[in-house]
């Protein structure tokens, strides 16, 4: 029982992790059919203070996507280039 908890436990953080990528990607494309050549998207905890605009929400509601324009300044951001 304890096996079959750990491996649901994997399940769901691999579930987690393409859920927020597939938001990220999606708000990725928007932001990038405005016009925006640079920008950063940053996954970060539900009400953690940034310097960016949330621009969605991931993680069953556990987490915030955060807009901020221009290159990335964190190793943890993912930078798009259109």
């Amino acid at each position: 029982m304890k096996k079959f908890v750990v491996a649901l436990c994997g399940l769901c953080v691999a579930a987690f992790a393409t859920l927020c990528e597939d938001v990220m990607e999606n708000i990725a494309a928007k932001i990038g059919f405005n016009g925006v050549e640079i920008f950063t998207l940053e996954v970060v905890e539900m009400g953690t203070q940034t310097d960016g605009k949330v621009v969605g929400v991931c993680g069953g509601g556990t987490h915030e996507i955060v807009y901020l324009r221009g290159p990335s300044t964190r190793e943890t951001q993912v930078e798009y280039t259109a």
